[in-house]
């Protein structure tokens, strides 16, 4: 990992930041597709290439951030636990949670449509270990992130539930599991800006 990080932020700034653009491009595509086809062997597929771009762009994050510094022994934990909760969310969004439309036992249904919050909080957990594990300083530049994660997020869950009210658009209960994605994304894309800002 360490020999991947280095190589990439050696490249120029235009050039990192391009394969992280293409990286989450391909990301995105990953997961739409996932989402939409009715072929299981198509689905699992995206999803193994979705836990493979995961560790693309958490490498590409690392490269940008470090920016050529060696990888602390915080980050490669971070890393891996991260790796490890992310790969287990897929099995568990997979091969568990469609179980909860095939069975009648309501107690394995609640089990089966909950089970994904077992590999979400590891994920937390392992940011607030990361977190803790910092400088006071990289402790405020991710409260910052976090802060603009949760302010855009909260606007704009606000704004779909009152166009959702006013009946202009209309949403499930689907809608709420891209709100912790959604956090994910604004609050690595303001950390990459407040470190591209104090450094």
């Amino acid at each position: 990992m360490d020999y991947w990080i280095q190589r990439i932020a050696a490249l120029r700034p235009w050039q990192r930041w391009t394969l992280t653009i293409l990286s989450i491009c391909v990301f995105s595509t990953l997961t739409g597709t996932a989402l939409a086809t009715p072929s299981r062997l198509l689905r699992v597929a995206c999803i193994a290439g979705i836990v493979g771009m995961t560790y693309v762009l958490a490498i590409m994050g690392r490269a940008i951030s470090c920016g050529g510094e060696r990888v602390r022994k915080e980050d490669s934990r971070y890393m891996r636990e991260i790796m490890i909760a992310t790969a287990l969310y897929m099995v568990v969004m997979l091969v568990v949670w469609p179980l909860q439309k095939h069975t009648d036992v309501l107690g394995l249904r609640y089990a089966a449509a909950i089970s994904p919050l077992v590999p979400l909080a590891m994920m937390i957990r392992a940011m607030v270990r990361y977190v803790m594990a910092c400088d006071e300083f990289m402790q405020r530049m991710n409260l910052l992130a976090l802060s603009w994660a949760t302010g855009v997020v909260a606007f704009g869950s606000m704004a779909a539930g009152f166009l959702s009210s006013a009946k202009l658009i209309e949403l499930d209960g689907t809608a709420f599991i891209l709100v912790y994605p959604a956090m994910c994304i604004v609050y690595g894309l303001a950390l990459a800006w407040n470190k591209r800002r104090y450094s």
